[in-house]
């Protein structure tokens, strides 16, 4: 693998895990809760449409990626920790991304401090109504809000609606993700947030979804990624631009079955780390 990566030459998990962490950086900026204990946070995201992303915080920072990793700690964050005490890397156990063009939800489980976040948003030039908080975000003409779904979940949101995060609840029906409960990272992402990171590769350009799954192990993680297609013959005409992709990861033969292409192989947490530190978004 390459000693600098381009933001091209990045492969899909970089792109994937990178996504978690720049959109997951939003939601550990508003963070809080009070009500139900023990519901999973993938319970309150919708159940279709959307990328998600699920993280185990706890997982990975008992493996060690957190400390490895060089996430860096702008200005805003270290005045947003100095003023409510919350500090992801401590504070944050778990957190689920739902993505999409229109707006972003977050449900977090962690430990929050309310009134110190009420006061922050306060100051901030956002206010509160009833449970609900709500400030203007930096993208132009969205808001982030959040509001406590139970003692340790507090959903976020960032919409045009500037309550957006009051409409999260828990659903019936909870959204399928392509891992087992203990994968310290899930994801399942669609093209349309992918494609800014690999232009270059065909298959992403015609595939119906990507899937990650990470399970910790000793100093390293087992990662499986699969590309599902619309058909067979697809998966079959794609199988190497989907190749390409695994093998700039360090992985090796990808399979093809049916309408879906995949590979699994093992990746060094610091070789993981580093990609954090030397890849580049587009």
């Amino acid at each position: 693998m390459a000693q600098q990566l381009t933001a091209n030459q990045r492969g899909l998990l970089v792109a994937a895990v990178g996504l978690a962490v720049a959109a997951g950086f939003l939601a550990f900026t508003w963070i809080r809760q009070q009500q139900a204990v023990g519901d999973s946070p993938l319970a309150y995201v919708p159940s279709e449409g959307g990328s998600v992303i699920r993280l185990r915080v706890d997982m990975l920072r008992t493996a060690g990626l957190f400390q490895l990793s060089k996430i860096p700690k702008e200005g805003e964050y270290q005045e947003f920790i100095a003023a409510t005490g919350f500090d992801f890397e401590r504070d944050l156990d778990e957190i689920v991304l739902w993505i999409s063009a229109e707006e972003n939800y977050y449900i977090a489980r962690g430990r929050f401090a309310w009134p110190k976040l009420r006061e922050y948003v306060s100051a901030n030039g956002g206010r509160c109504v009833d449970r609900v908080c709500t400030m203007a975000a930096s993208q132009t003409g969205k808001s982030v809000s959040f509001f406590p779904l139970g003692p340790d979940l507090l959903g976020v949101a960032l919409s045009k609606d500037p309550y957006a995060a009051a409409m999260l609840k828990k659903g019936e029906k909870q959204l399928p993700l392509p891992c087992p409960a203990e994968s310290p990272a899930a994801i399942s992402l669609r093209p349309v947030e992918l494609q800014p990171w690999f232009r270059q590769y065909e298959g992403l350009k015609e595939m119906a979804r990507a899937e990650l799954c990470l399970n910790a192990e000793d100093r390293a993680a087992t990662v499986q990624l699969q590309f599902v297609l619309h058909g067979e013959e697809q998966a079959a005409r794609l199988a190497p631009s989907f190749q390409e992709m695994v093998t700039r990861l360090g992985g090796e033969k990808t399979e093809v079955e049916g309408k879906r292409v995949w590979a699994k192989w093992t990746l060094e947490w610091e070789k993981l780390a580093a990609l954090f530190a030397e890849g580049e978004k587009p």
